[in-house]
């Protein structure tokens, strides 16, 4: 049931070298060689837009001008339709931007021969996909918000408490700080159009570290590549705590669920906790490979999941650190994002250990830590669906907080919205998927 890559080129091989009296010289070998190589990339997508329908309830691809760096579902609102803000690369005389977008969209229950549907979407481009409709004859997906915005946005974070608050981190080092529902700024940054506050260090320096606290609505956790770990009072505007955390850059951080804990990773291999209140290093373990992110288990506590530059995901028994609990390989490349869902714990009360990781080779992977049965097209026991839908680095993604599997991830070609189908992740056939309940303008 899950994702497959198709094989085989022959037939739109054939037609490209339909008229060919011999083989190819010696001297052509490489034009051949390109030749075979874009047909076979032109078979494979061709071969997975017509298979997508089977894997998929809902996908769209959006053919944004610019390059997408970063992504951050909102919290979902009672009675307002769901939001993702993402963040766009400059790109020549295009400036930098983050765009709040709202899915205004519905199920698509209606079968035809051919259910890709296409939408023409003024400020995002053209849109293409299936097992959704807009409401009212609408497109399924509009900018609500654009912010221009001084540098790339490496980082997105989406305030837990207050929905339309959104931190970035620029790759210029400094923190923006806006809301969405009142896009007038004031207090922000030269050429940062409706920023409401900056945050800088010192010597500002690049880095992806960014996190809000889950215990308290005002704080704000960052790191960048000087290893310098800080926690922010976002209503003050100013530096709680600061500490050299690691050798070299740190490359990612992560809340305990309670607040009270968060973990750092570096460039140094090293995996450091720390305790927030007492402002202070708690514990810490070296690793044989640099791990680029890592997330905290909500549900139990003692369960730490990390993504490596050798493409390995390793989950942390926080009791006993001196070797990983369990290993999970099937990345094509280092992992540059991992995350448990959302929907950590099942109706029978038992944890679910669903998890989600992507890589630079394109593929965003959901994995069951549970399952033990071998595959049967010889990928690891724990890989549920292997999305694989991009033809460039996944920069980032993101799972939507209540709609069970519902993904938007981001690559160096596109931004897509996608969900598995329901037959894949064994619900039952009779149950509507959450992510196609109606939403309200």
């Amino acid at each position: 049931a899950k994702q497959r890559v198709y094989p085989g080129t022959g037939f739109l091989w054939s037609l490209a070298m339909a008229g060919g009296s011999s083989a190819p010289r010696e001297d052509d070998n490489l034009a051949v060689e390109v030749r075979r190589s874009a047909f076979e990339d032109l078979e494979e997508k061709l071969v997975w837009r017509k298979n997508a329908p089977l894997l998929y309830d809902l996908f769209a691809l959006c053919d944004l001008e610019q390059t997408a760096q970063s992504v951050s579902w909102l919290p979902d609102v009672e009675d307002e339709p769901t939001k993702l803000a993402v963040g766009l690369r400059q790109k020549g005389c295009q400036r930098s931007k983050l765009l709040v977008l709202e899915l205004t969209c519905l199920v698509d229950n209606e079968s035809s021969e051919e259910p890709w549907k296409t939408w023409s979407i003024e400020d995002l481009g053209a849109v293409s996909g299936f097992g959704l409709k807009g409401m009212k004859d609408q497109a399924p997906l509009r900018t609500a918000v654009e912010f221009k915005m001084p540098s790339d946005a490496n980082r997105i974070a989406a305030c837990p408490t207050q929905a339309s608050l959104l931190a970035v981190k620029g790759c210029c080092g400094n923190v923006f700080l806006y809301d969405c529902k009142s896009p007038e700024g004031s207090g922000g940054s030269e050429g940062s159009a409706g920023c409401k506050a900056t945050l800088s260090e010192e010597k500002p320096v690049e880095g992806y570290a960014l996190e809000w606290s889950p215990s308290d609505v005002h704080f704000l956790s960052t790191g960048g590549h000087d290893g310098l770990l800080s926690i922010w009072d976002v209503q003050a505007k100013s530096k709680l705590w600061s500490t050299k955390a690691h050798e070299g850059p740190l490359n990612d951080l992560c809340h305990s669920a309670n607040g009270q804990q968060l973990v750092t990773l570096g460039e140094d291999h090293a995996t450091v906790i720390w305790d927030i209140r007492s402002k202070s290093k708690a514990s810490g373990f070296q690793v044989a490979t640099e791990q680029l992110s890592v997330d905290w288990n909500l549900s139990e506590s003692h369960l730490l999941l990390t993504g490596g530059k050798d493409g390995v995901l390793q989950i942390w028994d926080m009791r006993k650190v001196h070797t990983p609990f369990k290993s999970l390989k099937g990345h094509r490349g280092e992992v540059v994002q991992v995350k448990w869902c959302p929907s950590e714990v099942t109706d029978s009360g038992v944890p679910n250990h669903f998890l989600a990781s992507a890589c630079a080779g394109g593929q965003t992977i959901l994995w069951n830590m549970s399952a033990d049965e071998p595959n049967e097209d010889g990928e690891a026991p724990e890989v549920l669906f292997i999305h694989s839908g991009h033809h460039g680095a996944v920069n980032d993604f993101g799972l939507a907080p209540l709609d069970d599997f519902l993904f938007c991830s981001v690559a160096e070609d596109n931004l897509q919205l996608w969900q598995p189908a329901a037959v894949i992740m064994e619900e039952d056939e009779c149950c509507e998927s959450a992510a196609k309940r109606q939403r309200n303008d």
